[in-house]
């Protein structure tokens, strides 16, 4: 285990400082049980596929930043699981918002939310989302994007639970005048983008 521990150290040296050829080597031993641990939780070959390429992506991007130290099987699960988890949430926002759709049309024969679609409504939070200060838009996108709890945000930034929660209270006021605004839509709807 230690022997195969600092083979795979010595590849990811040789990764950091841009060998091409370290990189086939993590990826022929890691992708086929990457696409079948995506594969399992998202049942979709493509979503798979894509994800697996995504992880690699941002390896290969920030390679210099690794650390030849610690588990690159643990790194690569992890940006995996984040990918997952991402997909899931997006997957659960257009369930909803099509159910809220279903549920407006019933009720009304001409709704507001029917004029965007999800993929413009889900641009124009990102679009709020980059607009929010550099700092607030960290302690959102760890909350959101990576799942960490208020705890755990502030000791990783260095700063309070109180810090965190301010900054996610202002964020969330910002996204949802901003939506509600740029979307014209409701505020429930609001809610299923920035949640």
């Amino acid at each position: 285990m230690e022997k195969t521990f600092l083979e795979e150290s010595a590849v990811i040296t040789r990764l950091k400082n841009g060998e091409v050829a370290a990189f086939d080597v993590l990826f022929l031993k890691y992708s086929n049980r990457l696409f079948w641990f995506v594969y399992k939780y998202l049942q979709s070959k493509e979503e798979a596929e894509e994800i697996v390429q995504d992880v690699f992506l941002k390896i290969w991007d920030e390679r210099e930043g690794l650390d030849s130290s610690r588990s690159f099987n643990s790194y690569i699960f992890t940006i995996a699981k984040n990918h997952i988890f991402n997909e899931l949430r997006k997957k659960v926002s257009e369930k909803k918002y099509l159910d809220f759709q279903i549920n407006t049309n019933s009720r009304t024969h001409s709704p507001v939310e029917g004029e965007l679609s999800f993929r413009e409504i889900t641009k124009i939070s990102n679009d709020a989302i980059n607009r929010l200060p550099p700092r607030r838009k960290m302690v959102y996108q760890l909350s959101r994007d990576k799942g960490m709890s208020y705890q755990e945000i502030a000791n990783h930034l260095g700063i309070s639970v109180k810090t965190v929660e301010n900054h996610m209270s202002l964020a969330l006021k910002f996204l949802k005048e901003y939506i509600g605004r740029e979307a014209e839509i409701s505020i429930p709807m609001i809610f299923l983008f920035i949640q």
